[in-house]
């Protein structure tokens, strides 16, 4: 028996076990946790929730509620959320799957900062007056993707998630169209003794002296923004608006 041969029969079967190996890691690795990500990491009915409570550990916090039908922001004097964006964050953590668990040991949650005292997130789902869900969103273990744990259990899974989907400011949530008007309600804007009348889909500023000629492009500007304004903050509601 030649033991070049046999060398190269040696390499052959090592080279074959190592392809077996490969195999075996690729199924039970992430191709497994694929296969098993069926059930929801925090099960609840969306069309039931009213409230979201969101806060991070020594940081910030922000309540959304549902009132008649509508989603607002009470800490801001009750000013409308944007519902859409909601909508898209409710849906965003019905469909987070549970797949392979990261960790399972009870002290992991600390590690992970997906506790009670340590999170980077913690989101509370309502109906009723009674919490049906609660996820605790953590560190990042690369781009896109977060450690959570729900209230229940001590398993960490590696999800498609971001904490920065989770303001905690009341500011990341209000709907900036919420002042807008449509431009059929709109006949003319007056502001500051300047009146732009609109008709047929375009604004003419009106009251110009003999000699005086209007820049268009920039009366069409000023009627946008007065029908879409933009702003930073709410400061009040009324007379008791500071």
């Amino acid at each position: 028996f030649d033991p070049m041969q046999r060398g190269t029969l040696i390499l052959t079967g090592l080279l074959a076990a190592q392809i077996g190996l490969a195999g075996v890691l690729a199924f039970t690795g992430s191709d497994y946790a694929a296969v098993d990500a069926k059930d929801p990491v925090i099960a609840f009915d969306q069309g039931k929730i009213d409230q979201i409570a969101i806060d991070t550990t020594g940081g910030g916090s922000v309540t959304l509620k549902k009132e008649e039908g509508k989603w607002v922001i009470p800490a801001f004097v009750g000013f409308p959320a944007d519902a859409t964006k909601v909508t898209q964050f409710l849906d965003k953590l019905h469909e987070l799957k549970k797949g392979f668990p990261v960790a399972t040991s009870s002290d992991a949650a600390a590690r992970f900062k997906v506790s009670e005292l340590v999170n980077e997130r913690r989101i509370v789902l309502s109906s009723g007056g009674k919490e049906v869900g609660k996820l605790f969103v953590g560190t990042s273990p690369s781009y896109r993707l977060a450690n959570v744990r729900g209230a229940s259990g001590n398993d960490i899974y590696s999800v498609t998630f971001s904490s920065f989907e989770a303001g905690v400011n009341g500011a990341d949530w209000m709907d900036r169209e919420a002042l807008s008007i449509a431009g059929d309600q709109v006949a003319s804007v007056t502001v500051s003794g300047v009146t732009l009348e609109r008709k047929d889909g375009k604004f003419t500023l009106t009251g110009l002296g003999e000699g005086e000629k209007a820049v268009d492009s920039k009366v069409q500007d000023a009627g946008r923004i007065a029908m879409r304004p933009t702003f930073d903050m709410i400061q009040g509601k009324g007379p008791d608006a500071l």
